[in-house]
């Protein structure tokens, strides 16, 4: 993700529709938004919101993260298959 472009609350206001027409090109960079000099908020687009909310539901599953761990367990201990076997088995 690229690093966030700091903007007071007074230029975000100001500047709301090329904000959000920022948001519109792919990889945008997020914006924190400052008010008397401290951060108070981040603007970011939809799709980099939906991946970060994607990725905090995988993360609250218990399951699926012991599943991620031991598989890269598995290919660090070069537990794996090649790929044309994998295919045949699904």
């Amino acid at each position: 993700m690229k690093r966030a472009t700091v903007m007071s609350i007074t230029e975000a206001r100001a500047n709301l529709l090329t904000v959000a027409e920022r948001f519109e090109r792919p990889k945008a960079a997020p914006i924190e938004v400052t008010k008397r000099g401290k951060p108070i908020m981040m603007l970011v687009p939809v799709d980099t919101y939906e991946a970060m909310a994607e990725t905090l539901e995988i993360f609250a599953d218990e399951k699926m993260v012991a599943g991620i761990r031991q598989g890269l367990e598995d290919i660090a201990a070069g537990r794996t298959i090649p790929w044309e076997q994998a295919k045949v088995r699904l």
